[in-house]
């Protein structure tokens, strides 16, 4: 008859063993996310191309250093004013009707480009010339415009 069994020694790998079934672990992670590795590893490119990538690794090597040099600066009155301004202007923008001022936009840089062309003539304007431009549409529809801002901007709510 056989003995019965007293103490059960647990089966220790050994080191390789025990490296190799890590290192089929790291494949297979790195197989169910090379999307996401193949993009990170460009985003460090880019980092180090820009030379950013050393500003990084200081600022996560000493960065008990960086956060307090930043709290410091940021807590001075002129720094402090200009954070506020920051979030009022970011809380601003976010009140704006982006869609609506895209045709708008589009207009102003037609404008500019004409304005830029203009720039560059040295001959003066006449009163005639002036009223002349009125009548034109362009010109008339573009003064309406302004005149409607101007009236919507000073209205007092």
């Amino acid at each position: 008859m056989a003995e019965p069994t007293r103490k059960v020694e647990p089966l220790v790998p050994s080191k390789d063993e025990f490296r190799e079934k890590g290192m089929e672990e790291i494949e297979q992670a790195l197989a169910e996310r090379k999307d996401a590795i193949i993009e990170l590893i460009h985003l460090v490119d880019r980092l180090h191309e820009s030379d950013l990538l050393p500003l990084i690794n200081a600022l996560v090597n000493h960065r008990d250093l960086a956060t307090s040099a930043f709290f410091r600066e940021i807590n001075r009155p002129h720094n402090a004013k200009f954070a506020r301004n920051v979030v009022d202007f970011i809380g601003f923008l976010g009140t704006i009707e982006f869609k609506n001022m895209q045709p708008f936009m589009e207009k102003i840089n037609k404008g500019m480009l004409e304005a830029d062309v203009e720039e560059e003539k040295d001959d003066m304007i006449s009163m005639f010339q002036l009223i002349k431009a009125l009548k034109d549409p362009e010109v008339n529809r573009s003064i309406r415009v302004i005149l409607a801002f101007l009236r919507g901007m000073g209205k007092e709510e």
